[in-house]
């Protein structure tokens, strides 16, 4: 003998299955990836240098020697790295894609490069995309 399911408690079990896939559903529909940058410091082997990133508000202080890069998660970023001592060149790559990139440098011996990179997404639901625009500069202290 098969127990019997009423029909308000089947309709009752039926409706939160729905409302749970719908929200999942839901939620995966406003879920945005973070984009990631590519910062690529090339130039004089060895040179050292210091300087800050700011991904979507957060600051961070770097220093190190080249070459070196940084995988930044941000829709919004400003960076910025000047030469510690000596001559030699300081080369900033902003990497939209593997391919593709813009590219600026120094070879002042007090100079430094910055970059900033904002992503920005148009579209109306599923076809969203996302925008990535950069640009790159040079300054000397």
């Amino acid at each position: 003998m098969k127990p019997k399911i009423s029909g308000w408690k089947f309709a009752s079990v039926l409706m939160v299955v729905l409302l749970l896939i719908a929200g999942g559903v839901g939620a995966f529909a406003f879920y945005r990836v973070t984009p990631k940058t590519r910062i690529g410091l090339e130039g004089a082997e060895g040179l050292a240098f210091d300087g800050t990133i700011n991904a979507d508000g957060r600051v961070f202080s770097v220093s190190g020697r080249l070459p070196t890069d940084f995988i930044v998660p941000a829709r919004k970023l400003e960076c910025s790295f000047v030469k510690r001592n000596a001559p030699g060149r300081l080369a900033l790559r902003i990497y939209s894609s593997e391919a593709s990139f813009q590219q600026t440098y120094t070879d002042k011996s007090k100079g430094g490069v910055r970059g900033t990179v904002t992503v920005s997404e148009a579209g109306l639901g599923s076809s969203k995309y996302s925008k990535r625009e950069s640009s790159v500069s040079i300054f000397e202290l």
